[in-house]
């Protein structure tokens, strides 16, 4: 499970995490001013930052507005990191701060989209429904008391911004392929949900999904606004293969975010323009004449959970699909794995690669630039669908490398 990590941090130390993350949320997305997003309140406010993989993702701010009551303002996640409760956490970790502060009382000020959220956590609306910059809010209360201390399975650090201790930092290696692409964007005319994306001579289809939706939206404001058609586009990437060698795959992205005007994505500070970070197997598969890095979907116990309980294997076989990234890599320090069928059952496995890698649109694949970290011997635990011609009741199944050469392990009842 991936960590969520609090800190509490001052104001002048990461202005400029707090700034980028409410610039991307509140005024790219949502056209806020920027004189009403900052209100010159900073300085006298406690601000939150929340990390996903030592990288911050979100902020709030709690403020003092009279001795029995405190505010808490500012709520905001980047759309690469929601859906994974961090806006929860982070109020979660303001109440608890208001509640050791001695405050009887937190206020906010709720988008009305979102109310359900503050509902949760006990919070009641106090008046009508009123427009603040433009946008429908209700005004919001919770009395506090001890109770509303953190519990363990509230799954919240909090460490002080001094702190040095990384102990509670999670690092595993995962399954991923996420990188940064810069071309010009076109929104179709014919297809309202079309966009395409040219690199180089050649043109990309971007799909967004319901999740990363709110990118889609912020992007098309941002051109109309500025009329700045070229991007950096935060992306996934997708291959299709086809049964034949022959056919090429067809190759597009998935958008997940973008880079605006003085906003920086976390992820900038590792990748530049058409790089990529790609982490997992490294082997040939059967449809494809160069060698892939095979990226599976990373074992959850409640993805586990969901899919036992599914009753559409379609979907199923959707979620669970594999993406095989074509990767140029002459000299890699292990072969890529090759199964042989007419061989003998034990033919080793496939390494776990983590590596940096240029996207070559000449060539639709991506051409090694480093090695992130040594090939490993056993990979993360990951999910993968029962091979064709089983039951349609097939259970989705959980591999692991066993060590040192066995790469599947059996199902998990």
């Amino acid at each position: 499970m991936v960590e969520v990590i609090i800190k509490t941090v001052a104001y002048s130390e990461q202005i400029q995490a707090i700034n980028n993350i409410r610039t991307q949320v509140f005024q790219v997305e949502q056209g806020i001013a920027q004189e009403l997003e900052f209100d010159g309140l900073e300085q006298n406010a406690i601000h939150l930052l929340a990390y996903l993989d030592n990288q911050p993702v979100g902020t709030a701010r709690i403020r003092k507005i009279d001795d029995q009551t405190a505010k808490i303002e500012r709520l905001s996640v980047l759309s690469l990191a929601r859906r994974k409760g961090i806006g929860k956490k982070l109020m979660v970790t303001a109440i608890e701060f208001a509640t050791s502060q001695n405050y009887h009382i937190v206020v906010v000020n709720a988008q009305k989209y979102i109310k359900s959220l503050y509902q949760e956590l006990g919070f009641e609306q106090v008046g009508n429904v009123f427009e603040e910059a433009k946008i429908p809010h209700v005004k919001m209360t919770k009395k506090l008391d001890k109770k509303n201390s953190l519990t363990e399975q509230d799954a919240v650090v909090i460490k002080n911004s001094s702190s040095t201790d990384e102990s509670t930092v999670i690092n595993h290696p995962l399954f991923q392929a996420i990188g940064i692409i810069k071309g010009e964007v076109k929104f179709h005319d014919d297809d309202k949900k079309s966009i395409s994306v040219t690199i180089g001579n050649k043109e990309y289809g971007i799909e967004c999904n319901r999740r990363h939706s709110d990118a889609r939206t912020g992007l098309k404001k941002v051109i109309a606004k500025t009329g700045e058609s070229t991007q950096r586009l935060i992306v996934y990437p997708k291959v299709m293969h086809f049964p034949k060698k022959e056919q090429p795959h067809r190759l597009w992205f998935q958008l997940i975010g973008f880079e605006a005007g003085n906003y920086k994505h976390s992820i900038s500070a590792d990748l530049a323009d058409n790089e990529f970070k790609i982490c997992g197997l490294w082997q040939f598969i059967p449809v494809c004449r160069q060698p892939c890095i095979s990226i599976f979907l990373n074992f959850k116990q409640e993805r586990l959970d969901f899919l036992k309980k599914s009753e559409e294997p379609a979907k199923n076989a959707k979620f669970m699909k594999a993406s095989h990234i074509p990767v140029l890599w002459k000299d890699s320090p292990q072969r890529p794995f090759k199964f042989n069928p007419r061989g003998e059952k034990d033919q080793g496995h496939p390494y776990f690669v983590q590596i940096k890698a240029t996207f070559l649109p000449h060539r639709d694949a991506f051409g090694f630039v480093e090695q992130l970290e040594e090939p490993l011997e056993q990979a993360p635990k990951f999910m993968k669908l029962p091979k064709p011609g089983k039951s349609k009741k097939s259970k989705p199944k959980i591999n692991q490398q066993k060590k040192p050469k066995n790469l599947i392990l059996k199902s998990q009842k």
